[in-house]
């Protein structure tokens, strides 16, 4: 009889701390997630112009195309930056320009041999206009030891909302003065 009574309150006090101990990790600060930056332009353009404007703005960025699906109106990109070329306050500048540093981590370039970005762009017609939505930018850095030996390591970086918002402005610009003209080549 005894053991039963142990036995409920043990099993109502399990009951009562996993209910605390779920309450707090959905509450806490460190398990709540911030919505990924998403960037939103809007264009008195027709849906052609601005696909084109957002697919020139992507290469002359030096992204790739990867994928384009213009019935779905979505075009995924993704731009390598080698940072071993670089130099390492280079890299550093730019890191810091595009991504949210951990608040312990901050921004360590050493090691580092490469990060790339990958864009997904979402382009449709909305009451007379065309909107632009982009989805936050996929960064990932990737680590490698010295002299190449092992496997590299992927890390991914939290996009700050800089690279979206580039995007939306170079889209704009195209739109309301064309692409950039080219400087002839000197003779």
């Amino acid at each position: 009889m005894l053991r039963r009574s142990y036995t409920r309150r043990f099993g109502r006090s399990a009951l009562f701390a996993l209910a605390t101990l779920l309450l707090v990790a959905t509450t806490s600060p460190l398990s709540a997630q911030l919505p990924p930056p998403i960037a939103r332009g809007t264009f008195d353009a027709p849906l052609d112009a601005v696909w084109s404007a957002t697919i020139e703005a992507l290469k002359g960025e030096g992204y790739k195309i990867r994928e384009q699906h213009r019935s779905k109106g979505i075009i995924y990109a993704r731009r390598t930056r080698m940072v071993g070329r670089m130099k390492e306050e280079e890299a550093t500048k730019e890191l810091k320009q595009i991504y949210q540093p951990e608040p312990r981590v901050g921004t360590n370039v050493r090691g580092m041999s490469e990060y790339y970005v990958e864009l997904t762009a979402r382009i449709r017609a909305s009451e007379g206009k065309t909107e632009l939505d982009v989805a936050a930018a996929k960064i990932t850095a990737v680590f490698r030891r010295r002299g190449g030996v092992g496997a590299p390591m992927p890390v991914a970086l939290t996009s700050n909302g800089f690279l979206e918002q580039e995007l939306i402005q170079r889209v704009r610009d195209r739109l309301a003065h064309g692409p950039p003209a080219q400087t002839p080549p000197a003779q």
